[in-house]
């Protein structure tokens, strides 16, 4: 079980996420720069060693609801980045590549003529290891 390292993981809210009747942390995880807006995407849980984790049984089947299987192409609606930002980490946990990721936001870059595909955020964010991993 991976450990975050909580000294990077900001906290967006709390809930009840297994019915256990303790609180998980709700963060996004290390998809948190001064540009990019927080992606709820990720539940922490405190272990029995005190460190949150993130890439425990509940984790995952909290963001396999959220993202049931990686996106077979990007969209950016109204809110830009904000948009786009969960679809990437969705592929990066479903283990999409790095490079696979960039490459496509820059086809969708050049094919919609939408800055918002090759930004630096955008592809800031495909760089970003993701805490978890799926299937």
């Amino acid at each position: 079980m991976a450990k975050s390292d909580a000294s990077r993981t900001s906290v967006t809210g709390f809930e009840d996420v297994d019915s256990d009747g303790r609180l998980e942390v709700l963060t996004p995880g290390p998809y948190l720069r001064p540009t990019w807006m927080p992606f709820e995407l990720f539940v922490a849980r405190v272990g029995p060693d005190g460190a949150l984790h993130l890439n425990d049984a509940v984790a995952k089947e909290r963001f396999r609801d959220r993202c049931p299987a990686p996106p077979d192409h990007y969209l950016v609606g109204d809110h830009g980045l904000y948009d786009l930002g969960p679809q990437i980490v969705c592929a990066r946990v479903w283990g999409v590549s790095q490079a696979q990721v960039r490459a496509t936001l820059q086809a969708e870059c050049i094919r919609h003529r939408d800055s918002t595909f090759c930004s630096r955020d955008a592809l800031d964010i495909a760089d970003v290891p993701p805490p978890l991993s799926l299937p």
